[in-house]
C-alpha cells in the first residue's frame, strides 16, 4: 500500500468511529489508536482518552493513556490528526508528549495544569509504585523524518538521566500502523527459496515418507522442537512465516495467548507446557535434518510456513527472554510432492488444521441440553426466532433462514449478556465471558424453565436503545427525550454508549417490574406488551433520557467537587449497581413531578399505544 492508500485507511476507521459516536476526528484517531494498539473495545478507549484540558487551554500534550495490568505497562499516549495524506510532522508533537510526562511525575505542576492531568498523574505514580514500565507513545496518521525521531529519543534520554529511570517511546505513524495491522493479517508474501533451520530439543526424531503409510511423494516429520528456537525466527522472518495460515492472526496482546503466556513464564507450569498445548503445524517446500558438530540436531526446512499453532509461536516471540530455554513443543514438519496437486493439498491442510475454532469457555456449553430447549421455545414464537447455539449455525443455510427469521437471530453469547443487564448492567459488558465459566453465574442466566419471552425481551429493548443512540440521531433523541438532551449531554452519553445501552436496558426491566408486569420468573406480559405491532419504546425516552441527563449533571458536579476527572464509563461500571439505582431514583423523583405518583403505568400505556407521553 502507498501512503495514500494507508491514509485512506485510517480515514475509514477515523470517520467510522468520530460518526457513531459523535466525537471529532482528532479524538477520533486517538481512540482508535488505543483500540488497535491494546486491542480493547471503543467504550474503553474513549473514555481512555477523555479530553484533558489543562489550565489554559489545550491538552497538555497529552491525549490519551492506558494501564496494561498484563505486560506491567504503563502507556502515555500524544496523537496528532490531519486528513492530508501529505503533511509532515517534526519533533515538537513528540517533545510535547515528553513534556506531558515531566508535568505528570511533578505532583505541583500537574496539579496546576488541571484535574484531569492531575488525575492521570495519580494513575501514574501509582504504577510506578507497583514497579511498572512506562511507555510513550506518539501516534500520527502521516510520517515521520527520521532527524525528527532521533531528535524526540534524545530528549527522552535527557529526561530519563534526570529521573534515573527507563522511559521508552514507541511511534506509531501510518506505516508502523499499516505493518502491525500486515502482521496480524499475514499477507501473501512467503519464504520462497529461503531455508530456515529450527532447533530440536533431543535427538528423538521420526521422518516418515511414502512407505511409512504416507501418499506416494509425501514426507512428514514429527519431532520436539525447542520454544525458544521458534520464537527467534518468528522475530526475524516476521509474518511472511504465517503467510499460508488461513484463519489466526498474528496477534500479541489478544486475551486468547493470555493463559500461553503464563504457562510459558510460570517456573512450576513451564516443564508441563509440552502436555498442555496441541502442537504446531508446519508446511515447507523441502526439509532435511542437519547434525551439527556438537552432535544436536535441527530441522533445515525450506520456505516454512506455520499453518496451526500461530498463536502459540507468536507467545514463543513475545516472551523470547522469559521462559526457559527448555521448553519444548510438538511439531510436525509437512512436505507435499511439487505441482499443482501437491499445492492443492498443501492448502487443504491449512484449511483442515484451523477449522476448529479455540475451545472457549461458551463453546464447552454448546452441548447443553438447556440450549436445545431455548432453541425450541424461540422457534416456537410467532413469528419464530433463530438461536445459533454453536458458532457458523446459522450460516450452514443462511439463505433460507433470512428468509424464515429475517433479523430474528440471536446468538448464545448475546442472548446471556443481553439477559444478565436486566440484573447487572455494567458487569454485562465487563464480565462477558464469566457468564460461561461462572457455573452459578451460568445456571442464573440458563436456569431451566425459562420462557422465551424471559429473554426476548430484553433483546427488544437492547435492539432499540442500540438502534437510538448514534450520532446521526441527535434530532430524534432530542424529540424524544426533549430539549434538556443538549449535543454536548448526547455525546457524551455517547462515549459511554455501551453502558448507557445496558442501563436502558436495566431500567426498562424496573419500569415493567414495579408495575407487576415483570419478574425474575417471567417477563411474559412485558414481551407481550413490546412484541405488539402498536408499541413503541420511544414513549419511555422522556423519562429516562431525563435520568440519564440528570445522571450526567450529577457526574460532573462529583468531578468538580473532588477536583479529578470521572469517565463516565467507569462512573456506570461502578459495583453494586450504583449507577443503576442513581439513575432510578432521579428517574422516579422527576416523573412524579411531571406525570404523578401513577407516573408507570402512564408510560407502559403509552408503550403498549406507541403514542408521545403527557407531559
Amino acid at each position: 500500500m502507498n501512503t495514500k492508500e494507508i491514509h485512506d485507511w485510517l480515514l475509514s476507521n477515523v470517520e467510522s468511529l468520530s460518526e457513531e459516536r459523535g466525537i471529532s476526528k482528532p479524538r477520533a484517531f486517538a481512540a482508535w489508536l488505543l483500540s488497535f494498539v491494546h486491542e480493547i473495545d471503543d467504550d474503553q478507549a474513549i473514555a481512555a482518552t477523555d479530553t484533558l484540558v489543562v489550565s489554559g487551554g489545550g491538552d497538555g500534550g497529552l491525549d490519551g493513556f492506558y494501564l496494561e495490568d498484563d505486560e506491567l505497562t504503563f502507556h502515555i499516549w500524544q496523537c496528532k490528526w490531519t486528513d492530508d495524506p501529505n503533511k509532515k510532522f517534526d519533533k515538537k508533537c513528540g517533545i510535547e508528549l515528553i513534556e506531558a510526562l515531566r508535568v505528570l511525575l511533578d505532583p505541583a505542576q500537574a496539579e496546576k495544569a488541571g484535574a484531569k492531568f492531575s488525575s492521570v498523574a495519580n494513575e501514574l505514580r501509582n504504577a510506578i509504585s507497583r514497579r511498572y514500565d512506562v511507555s510513550l507513545n506518539l501516534g500520527i496518521p502521516t510520517q515521520l523524518p527520521n532527524k525528527s525521531i532521533e531528535a524526540i529519543k534524545s530528549r527522552l534520554k535527557a529526561l530519563n538521566e534526570e529521573h534515573g529511570n527507563v522511559f521508552s517511546i514507541s511511534i506509531y505513524d501510518a506505516n508502523s500502523l499499516h505493518t502491525l495491522d500486515r502482521d496480524r493479517n499475514p499477507d501473501a508474501q512467503t519464504l520462497q527459496g529461503q531455508t530456515v533451520e529450527f532447533e530440536l530439543a533431543n535427538n528423538e526424531l521420526m521422518a516418515l515418507e511414502g512407505h511409512d503409510g504416507l501418499p506416494h511423494g509425501w514426507q512428514a516429520f514429527v519431532s520436539n522442537m525447542l520454544a525458544v528456537s521458534l520464537g527467534r525466527q518468528l522475530r526475524k522472518y516476521g509474518s511472511r512465516i504465517f503467510s499460508l495460515n488461513v484463519r489466526y492472526a498474528l496477534s500479541r496482546r489478544t486475551k486468547r495467548v493470555d493463559r500461553i503466556h503464563k504457562t510459558l513464564t510460570d517456573e512450576e507450569a513451564s516443564p508441563f507446557f509440552w502436555f498442555y498445548n496441541n502442537g504446531i503445524t508446519i508446511l515447507a517446500d523441502r526439509c532435511e535434518v542437519v547434525r551439527r558438530t556438537d552432535d544436536s540436531l535441527l530441522l533445515a526446512a525450506e520456505n516454512p510456513q506455520i499453518v496451526n499453532g500461530c498463536q502459540t509461536v507468536s507467545s514463543f516471540e513475545y516472551q523470547l527472554g522469559r521462559f526457559s530455554d527448555d521448553v519444548s513443543v510438538l511439531v510436525r514438519v509437512i512436505v507435499p510432492p511439487s505441482g499443482p496437486e501437491g499445492k492443492d493439498q498443501a492448502r487443504l491442510i491449512s484449511e483442515n488444521t484451523n477449522t476448529q475454532s479455540p475451545v472457549s469457555a461458551r463453546d464447552l456449553r454448546t452441548n447443553d441440553p438447556i440450549h436445545q430447549d431455548i432453541a425450541a421455545r424461540m422457534n416456537r414464537q410467532s413469528p419464530p426466532w433463530f438461536y445459533e447455539i454453536k458458532r457458523g449455525q446459522w450460516d450452514k443455510n443462511a439463505t433460507e433462514n433470512r428468509r424464515e427469521y429475517g433479523d430474528r437471530r440471536i446468538d448464545m453469547e448475546r442472548l446471556a449478556q443481553t439477559f444478565l443487564m436486566q440484573y447487572s448492567p455494567a458487569d454485562a459488558l465487563t464480565k462477558k465471558k464469566a457468564i460461561f465459566e461462572d457455573q452459578s453465574l451460568y445456571e442464573f442466566v440458563f436456569r431451566g424453565g425459562r420462557s422465551a419471552a424471559d429473554y426476548l425481551f430484553p433483546e427488544i429493548c437492547r435492539r432499540f436503545f442500540e438502534n437510538l443512540w448514534h450520532k446521526s440521531r441527535h434530532e430524534e433523541i432530542r424529540d424524544l427525550c426533549g430539549e434538556h438532551m443538549s449535543d454536548d449531554v448526547i455525546s457524551s452519553l455517547l462515549t459511554a454508549k455501551g453502558q448507557v445501552v445496558s442501563h436502558s436496558v436495566a431500567l426498562t426491566s424496573k419500569l415493567f417490574e414495579v408495575e407487576g408486569m415483570w419478574s425474575e420468573t417471567s417477563a411474559s406480559k412485558a414481551f407481550k406488551i413490546l412484541s405488539s405491532p402498536t408499541s413503541s419504546l420511544a414513549p419511555w425516552m422522556m423519562t429516562l433520557g431525563k435520568g440519564l441527563c440528570n445522571f450526567y449533571e450529577s457526574v460532573l458536579k462529583e468531578s468538580e467537587k473532588e477536583g479529578k476527572d470521572i469517565s463516565l464509563k467507569k462512573h456506570f461500571e461502578r459495583s453494586e449497581k450504583k449507577s443503576f439505582n442513581e439513575l432510578w431514583k432521579e428517574i422516579n423523583a422527576g416523573a412524579n413531578l411531571w406525570l404523578g405518583k401513577q407516573w408507570r403505568s402512564k408510560v407502559i400505556e403509552q408503550i403498549a399505544e406507541g403514542g408521545p407521553e403527557d407531559v
